[in-house]
């Protein structure tokens, strides 16, 4: 998947609700708006928005995955490197899901998507341009998926460290890694 800046979108749905709440803390404590509603409206509202296309991208991916296994003789016998198949793939059934496949292009038209809807459902009142409040907007997203490596290292340090070993292929597991995960967010002030 194309980059930008060394990072890449590509994260599971699960990470939406921290992304809303990153988006909405930097939305509120900046300058950029007047909260019009709650904080819990900013919340959901930009929740529905980042998981939508989070989902969309898995189902995209989905598609893909579909489409190499119905080609896989053809993939193997032709010695095809897998994910640059996987690629082209999906930069060509992208158009279909209304997918961008550039990072920067799909910032920004989330972004925009995100500022678009809390004006609509009159959530906010700018205090700054329209364009100034999706820059933030894309800031806090890319700032999100830069600190999440980071985080995830952390958090399975973390975990190593526990008495109890746990089997990373568990539910278990998960639940303890999303409950450290929040931890940590919170205590960066996520």
């Amino acid at each position: 998947m194309p980059k930008y800046g060394g990072y890449s979108l590509k994260i599971g749905t699960h990470h939406s609700k921290y992304i809303a709440n990153r988006i909405a803390l930097d939305l509120s404590r900046g300058s950029y708006i007047n909260l019009l509603k709650d904080l819990d409206s900013l919340i959901e509202t930009i929740h529905y928005i980042v998981e939508f296309n989070l989902a969309n991208e898995k189902d995209l991916e989905d598609h893909v995955k579909e489409v190499m296994e119905e080609h896989r003789y053809k993939i193997e016998y032709n010695f095809a490197d897998e994910r640059e198949v996987f690629k082209m793939i999906k930069q060509e059934l992208a158009p279909e899901y209304d997918f961008l496949i550039s990072y920067e292009e799909r910032l920004s038209e989330l972004s925009h998507r995100i500022v678009g809807e809390l004006l609509y459902r009159d959530i906010i009142e700018p205090r700054v341009s329209y364009i100034q409040i999706a820059s933030s907007i894309s800031d806090s997203i890319d700032n999100y998926i830069k600190s999440r490596g980071s985080l995830e290292t952390i958090v399975v340090d973390k975990l190593r460290k526990f008495k109890k070993k746990f089997d990373p292929t568990t539910n278990e597991y998960k639940t303890m890694f999303n409950k450290l995960y929040e931890d940590e967010l919170k205590l960066r002030g996520g």
